[in-house]
């Protein structure tokens, strides 16, 4: 699931990285990367995903094993930095998602 899940990201344009936890109190669970160039692209990221049935089944099959702990949402403060704004929808924008199994 996790190589389907990458080739769909691929296809939208998003940067996808799957890890594991290798020590820690969150040791042994998961942790999903997605990376988008900016709001825009998670923005039309995610209408895009809400459309993909093949998606949607990848996120059904894995809610059968894994629950989301936690989902949060970073902006790259160097890309912000040299753009001369701190505001959004500059820079590059990551969402990690952990997910225990």
């Amino acid at each position: 699931m996790a190589q389907t899940l990458k080739a769909i990201c691929l296809k939208y344009g998003v940067g996808y990285r799957l890890s594991r936890f290798q020590t820690g109190p969150n040791e042994g669970d998961w942790l999903v990367v997605v990376t988008y160039a900016d709001a825009t692209a998670y923005e039309k990221a995610q209408a895009l995903f809400a459309q993909d049935p093949e998606l949607q089944q990848v996120f059904i099959e894995i809610a059968k094993f894994a629950k989301r702990i936690s989902r949060e949402m970073v902006v790259d403060l160097r890309t912000l930095k040299q753009s001369g704004s701190w505001r959004w929808p500059l820079g590059l924008l990551s969402l990690l998602c952990a997910c225990k199994s």
